[in-house]
């Protein structure tokens, strides 16, 4: 199969389109989270943006208890399946 130069044009065009705008989003978000991260801490509370801070105060404080309407025959499995992509 042979590409025309019309459609190489159109590939590279939009290549570039979704480079450009991938660079701006990541900018952009960054900046929101920023201010977010801002704001929380202005009002009191404690605002991480990395996961391995927010694992190792999840880890100090120890157990959680949630209430769920989901079955609890799967919170074991469930349970079973956060360890392990937590301690992975």
């Amino acid at each position: 199969m042979r590409i025309g130069p019309c459609t190489r044009a159109l590939l590279f065009f939009l290549l570039g389109c979704f480079v450009l705008t991938t660079n701006g989003s990541a900018a952009e978000s960054s900046g929101a989270l920023l201010k977010a991260k801002n704001e929380a801490v202005a009002k009191g509370f404690i605002f991480e943006t990395s996961r391995d801070a927010i694992a190792a105060k999840a880890t100090k404080e120890g157990a959680v208890k949630v209430l769920s309407g989901l079955d609890p025959r799967l919170y074991s499995s469930m349970m079973a399946s956060f360890r392990k992509n937590t301690l992975s």
